[in-house]
């Protein structure tokens, strides 16, 4: 029998105990042609199979109804290697998930939610009102008393340990995790060491600050400084490459002060924009920019965008702005705000009906990212203020020494999970190494480079673990969008793409003075 591998690379991923439902097989076999989940896997490009498994719905109550996790695998090329198994997580799927805006008013009202708590005190107390309200429409409106006490980190856990079973009658979990991933790895491994055969956290979250603070401040360190790479790597990269630097003469460093006294003046003067139906403000900019911070493969196109905004004549701007505005409105929906609340607030063990409490967590929050701690604190005042707690939550230690060491994943410069993170959680389990990546983006998997595949590659074939300190080194610049694919096909060559001109850790140290 193949052995299996669980990775979940959306939002989240996971593995953990055993089950209490009598043992089951899975029946793989065709996925759905028809009907709501159709769509789902349709544009598979790769062959794919479908299969049913039921869990306890509440691990702590033996009796308790059946859960259906929908699965899908992707079966291995050759024998003897890791097929892929993965299913939606309780809040996110469709078999259970959280729902609370089921009307146009509710759906109205959490999309307007004030999403920037940090341009004043009276933002910040508005937006913990609003928030309050939407843990109303949850509980009042939609459907989270029958669902939230059964959604969350550890029952989560406790389905992938119950799949891993089924799929492998080993019992080991062999587990691949990405961003909220690693807040569930390091999850499994505390509370079921002995079960972890493999295990790949990349993009590392500080779980003991998501479970016991009053907000994720960590996870924002570097942001601000993923934003002025930004500007610095299109100064570097030039005309060729960057409309920005085509469009100014000016560095790096000038266009990232450009952009952020836009923001100021566009958050003082929201401008409206009638051919596109629109408004602009300082949130939208912010949100807009932060996500490019995911991944710089598309930062050469976002030049293009915003080149004209920012140097380009008023006609040349308004237009820009007015096609913005309508891909922005266009882009607007509930999109993680149920499933974000129905996992991380039921996780989150500190709670408070008192805005004084918090706020103070709040400034800090503020300060640690202009571009994201605003706009993140509205999902810290859910939190605080969530109506439900999930039936069971880790309140370990996070130290363990795992059958296997975990290999640990960072890029050296990720603007949603610092490494800082990956040096503070790593430093727990037993053994477990850090594979620094030279590159901007979130999680090490969004800047591929030969290096960091070799390690991989090694690890899930033989379990080799890298040296302590490996650093692989940047082999493109952020504005030459090399994809994965790019990367293999060089290694099959045998070649690599070179070297960067831009370093993105030598320029952190030198932001940061170190």
């Amino acid at each position: 029998m193949s052995r299996m591998v669980s990775l979940l690379a959306i939002l989240l991923s996971s593995i953990a105990a055993a089950s209490p439902i009598p043992s089951q097989t899975i029946e793989w076999g065709p996925c759905p042609t028809e009907g709501p989940e159709a769509e789902n896997y349709a544009s598979a490009t790769i062959p794919i199979e479908c299969g049913n498994f039921a869990v306890p719905i509440d691990y702590t109550n033996p009796d308790s109804a059946p859960l259906n996790l929908s699965l899908v695998r992707v079966p291995a090329l050759s024998g003897g290697v890791y097929d892929f198994v993965a299913f939606d997580p309780r809040s996110v799927a469709a078999d259970f998930r959280l729902v609370c805006a089921t009307n146009n008013f509710t759906i109205a009202q959490v999309l307007t939610t004030a999403s920037d708590l940090s341009v004043s005190e009276h933002d910040s107390r508005r937006g913990w009102a609003v928030s309050k309200a939407n843990t109303g429409i949850c509980q009042y409106q939609g459907n989270g008393n029958e669902t939230a006490e059964y959604i969350g980190t550890v029952a989560m856990a406790r389905d992938m340990a119950s799949v891993a079973e089924a799929v492998d009658k080993d019992g080991l979990i062999r587990y691949w995790g990405f961003s909220y991933g690693t807040t569930l790895g390091a999850t499994i491994a505390s509370m079921f060491p002995d079960k972890v055969d493999r295990m790949l956290i990349d993009g590392i979250q500080n779980a003991k600050q998501y479970y016991h603070e009053w907000t994720d401040s960590e996870l924002w360190t570097y942001t601000d400084k993923a934003v002025e790479y930004l500007f610095e790597s299109c100064a570097a990269a030039g005309p060729e490459y960057c409309a920005l630097a085509a469009a100014t003469n000016r560095t790096g460093g000038e266009m990232a002060r450009d952009f952020y006294n836009f923001v100021e003046d566009i958050t003082a003067a929201p401008i409206g924009l009638p051919k596109s139906g629109s408004a602009l403000d300082g949130v939208t900019l912010k949100a807009t920019i932060f996500s490019q911070t995911y991944d710089a493969a598309g930062w050469a196109n976002f030049s293009k965008v915003l080149a004209p905004i920012l140097y380009g004549t008023e006609e040349q701007r308004i237009a820009a702005l007015e096609s913005f505005g309508k891909g922005a409105a266009e882009s607007i929906s509930l999109g993680p705000s149920e499933p974000n609340w129905g996992i991380h607030c039921g996780d989150r063990i500190p709670r408070t009906d008192d805005f004084e409490e918090i706020y103070p967590s709040l400034l800090n929050l503020y300060n640690t990212s202009y571009y994201q701690g605003g706009p993140n604190a509205a999902v810290q005042a859910v939190c605080a203020q969530w109506p439900w707690k999930a039936k069971e939550v880790y309140e370990g230690n996070f130290e363990a020494k795992t059958k296997h060491p975990i290999l640990v994943m960072s890029n050296s410069l990720d603007g949603q999970t610092p490494i800082v993170s990956a040096r503070n959680m790593s430093a727990g389990f037993e053994g477990a190494v850090i594979l620094e990546n030279d590159g901007v983006g979130h999680c090490a998997f969004s800047y591929p480079t030969t290096c960091a595949a070799k390690h991989v590659i090694a690890y899930w074939v033989n379990g080799t673990m890298p040296a302590e300190g490996t650093l692989c080194e940047a082999e493109f610049d952020p504005y030459q969008k090399l994809e994965w694919a790019d990367v293999l096909q060089l290694m099959a060559n045998g070649t690599t793409p070179g070297n960067a001109t831009l370093s993105a850790k030598k320029w952190l140290a030198e932001q940061l003075g170190s």
